[in-house]
């Protein structure tokens, strides 16, 4: 972010993280790294277990402002 970051994306592309955990894991970063509030912070979940929506919307509760997604096999930005 010192460096210029504008976006910074915190991914699970292991797609095992639980909502809860991956919640858990954007407060922290949320309330612990200085200059955060400055640049959107984005996810980006997969779906090996079924989890990506949730832990997508449990991110967004928790501040993140993007989600990179695949919608009915239509991946965004494409």
């Amino acid at each position: 972010m010192k460096a210029g970051a504008k976006i910074v994306n915190i991914p699970d592309t292991v797609g095992y993280i639980t909502p809860f955990e991956f919640g858990e894991l954007i407060r922290t970063l949320m309330e612990r790294v200085d200059g955060i509030e400055n640049v959107i912070l984005s996810v980006h979940c997969h779906n090996d277990l079924g989890l990506a929506v949730a832990n997508s919307l449990a991110a967004v509760k928790e501040g993140a402002r993007q989600v990179e997604c695949t919608i009915n096999g239509l991946v965004s930005g494409r």
